[in-house]
């Protein structure tokens, strides 16, 4: 071992392990994701059927006509909120570079 760095086929085996491992956090969190999905269309859902009796009585719409309306805009409004959040976040791209934020330049050295 030179400077922290192993060589060898136990690097490999290691590589290995460490892949396995990332993908199994990826598929656990894919499944995660979906289920929170699942969740919010349920809510939306729900939360659409209590909206379409309201809007039944005041607006004389068919309760068949306004439900899955109204399940829509309660899962498509918070859905573009935050996708609007993410980008604006993130300035609309990826990561800052090297140059672009002080604060990864900032050691406190002085």
């Amino acid at each position: 071992m030179r400077d922290g760095y192993r060589s060898g086929k136990g690097d490999s085996e290691d590589h290995r392990a460490a892949r396995e491992v990332m993908n199994r956090a990826i598929r656990r969190l894919t499944i995660l994701e979906w289920l929170i999905l699942a969740g919010a269309a349920l809510a939306a859902a729900v939360g659409g059927g209590l909206a379409a009796l309201l809007v039944r009585g005041t607006l004389n719409l068919p309760f068949r006509f306004a439900w899955p309306i109204a399940s829509f805009l309660l899962l498509a409004i918070p859905g573009l909120v935050v996708v609007v959040r993410g980008r604006r976040g993130r300035g609309g791209g990826g990561p800052p570079a090297m140059g672009e934020d002080k604060r990864l330049l900032d050691t406190g050295d002085r």
